[in-house]
């Protein structure tokens, strides 16, 4: 079980025991486990955040049918903000105050007052304040009485309540937000809200001409607007000016338009800085409306820019909760970094990577992109890359990882892997991690210039073909060569050691390996590995041998003659520390190699 499958469980068990009067039936084990591999739980991005993964438990109870695969952070908060409004309504229907209305008018007036909560939420957001001040409190008692709702009711259900003493001794009731999230979510519907009313100039582009009606936004005067737009958009002049305000200054927003000119002219905020605004501007771009134009869609992701968003997944985090719009991929394009020349493939301004979980984040935005490199890098099937094949045409394919072939090597998927290397083919490949097929080595016997291959070898005819590989290729800038092999293969498919490439690192993973198979993992060593050679780790992933097995495995290697290697891995639930501690002296009197425990855990079945 992940670590996000196993705080699902624990949440939904903490829920069950806090709320043992709930009419609800609680979700069973078999119900859980389906909803965790329906959505994706433990590799798509947004649920590496506590906060998704307890709205994910809340809604487990109410309305699972409502969450799939495709559900993006902003459905989620969506969601969860249309069950409390749900709840509320029910409460209301029983409520003295307001059961006499009919669903329309109670929906009207909660959507007003939900108006005002927003402005003041988003005030509090700029003042780095979780609970609202006695003023915003006031105002939004006040707009319950307006609009005959009940302010107890009302509060208590988008926020959390409790009662302080005041130096006086006098009880305070304080409300806070439940998390620093709904309440960037609260800003973002604040300036959508603003934006949807916005009246639209005679002129096109005039926004000094704007009025706001939207209430809690209505406040905002011609002149104030005027004022602000007069001071923000004229070039500063700071001669004169203290460090302190020179350092305010840069601190304001450089981006203009009506998002930003919103948030400068609500009453009663703090200062505006967008590097505390990141999480709010992402949600705001999560939740634009189809119908806005691409200039606004524009001006959000230039202010998501300035707010810091810089990386690649950052940007690619946006895309995925806007659901690939065009409008927004388009925007993003203009500020995603492309590759540069001689920078590690890990780098930002390195080869672009593709993982699975970015497949339809890079469908789209590969046509908008220039030409640039880029690295396939996939745990499940390969098949599943299909969809980005034509959208790659455009760029050269530098590296092909599929690593799942390599912890796991079977036959079965090499014609899959054959079909796709057959299609992002290029001369430049650098990178390959996979089996080894004929198809495989005639492409790869025509590569200029392999980095690091990875090949696992499940047959005695792959044993061939790496040998072949190995006897005919050129491997001038290799730097690493991993060779996973598992029982299937007999020592006698291993013809030769790896010679001819002594300036690089040879990673031998042997699969596997029991009590019975000590004396084909040694034979499987000796065959492959070249006394000339510099470098050379032997790995044992899903090795069951014991502190008296790898005894026997050091002295048999030894008695081969097997001392030019660098280190051992064995599984750590193979043996203690203590035995690990003792096995390591032994590992070094006799192969002058140290032997370290490991996890293993991409390698567990």
């Amino acid at each position: 079980m992940g670590q996000r499958e196993d705080f699902l469980h624990r949440y939904l068990d903490e829920l069950h025991k806090t709320c043992p009067g709930t009419t609800l039936t609680p979700p069973t084990t078999d119900d859980i486990n389906q909803c965790i591999k329906q959505l994706d739980v433990e590799t798509k991005e947004h649920f590496r955040l506590p906060l998704n993964l307890s709205i994910v438990a809340i809604l487990m109870y109410s309305w699972p049918d409502k969450m799939n695969r495709n559900t993006t952070q902003t459905e989620l908060y969506s969601l969860i903000h249309e069950l409390t409004l749900e709840k509320l309504d029910k409460r209301l229907i029983d409520n003295d105050l307001t059961k006499h209305f009919d669903r329309r008018t109670r929906l009207d007036k909660v959507e007003n007052w939900l108006s005002a909560l927003y402005c003041e939420m988003f005030i509090a957001l700029t003042h780095d304040q979780l609970t609202l001040q006695e003023e915003s409190v006031n105002k939004l008692r006040s707009k319950c009485d307006t609009l005959d709702l009940p302010p107890d009711e009302m509060m208590a259900a988008f926020m959390e309540t409790r009662t302080v003493k005041t130096f006086r001794g006098c009880d305070l009731d304080c409300y806070s937000v439940p998390h620093k999230g709904f309440q960037e979510r609260y800003g973002a519907l604040y300036i959508i809200q603003g934006i949807k009313q916005l009246e639209k100039p005679e002129e096109s582009g005039n926004v000094t001409n704007i009025v706001v009606s939207t209430p809690g936004v209505g406040q905002i005067l011609r002149s104030k607007m005027q004022n602000l737009i007069k001071k923000f958009k004229k070039p500063k002049e700071t001669r004169g000016c203290s460090a302190r305000q020179l350092e305010e200054l840069q601190q304001q927003p450089k981006e203009t338009g009506n998002v930003i000119n919103i948030m400068r002219a609500t009453p009663g905020i703090g200062q505006i800085q967008l590097s505390k605004m990141q999480n709010l501007l992402q949600m705001l771009v999560g939740m634009i409306p189809h119908d806005w134009d691409s200039i606004m869609v524009k001006e959000v992701v230039n202010l998501l820019q300035e707010a810091g968003v810089n990386r690649r997944d950052q940007w690619l985090d946006v895309i995925e909760d806007t659901k690939c719009s065009e409008k927004v991929v388009k925007a993003i394009a203009d500020h995603f970094p492309l590759p540069r020349a001689s920078v590690s493939a890990w780098d930002d301004n390195g080869p672009i990577v593709i993982e699975d979980g970015r497949i339809a984040a890079y469908e789209k935005l590969l046509y908008i992109l220039p030409p640039t490199q880029v690295i396939l890098d996939i745990v499940g099937n390969p098949a599943s890359l299909n969809c980005l094949l034509a959208s790659l045409d455009r760029h050269v394919c530098i590296g092909l990882r599929h690593r799942q072939t390599y912890y796991h090597p079977t036959e079965d998927i090499h014609p899959i892997v054959d079909q796709l290397l057959s299609k992002v083919w290029s001369p430049d490949l650098s990178v390959y991690i996979g089996p080894l097929s004929d198809y495989v080595l005639s492409r790869l016997q025509r590569v200029r210039s392999l980095r690091e291959i990875r090949l696992s070898i499940s047959s005695n005819h792959q044993a061939t073909l790496l040998m072949e590989l190995i006897i005919s290729t050129s491997f001038k800038d290799l730097e690493d060569l991993y060779v996973a092999v598992t029982p299937e293969v007999q020592p006698a498919a291993i013809t030769t050691n790896i010679p001819g490439i002594d300036n690089i690192w040879v990673w031998l993973h042997l699969l596997d390996v029991t009590d019975e198979r000590v004396s084909w993992a040694c034979e499987m060593v000796a065959n492959l590995i070249n006394p000339s050679q510099r470098g050379y780790t032997i790995w044992f992933p899903r090795s069951t041998l014991d502190e008296a097995g790898w005894i026997r495995m050091i002295q048999d290697l030894w008695r081969r003659g097997i001392k030019n290697i660098w280190g051992m891995w064995v599984p750590e639930t193979s043996i203690s520390s203590d035995q690990a501690h003792q096995l390591d002296n032994i590992c070094l009197n006799t192969l002058g190699a140290s032997l370290y425990r490991r996890d293993f855990n991409n390698w567990k079945k």
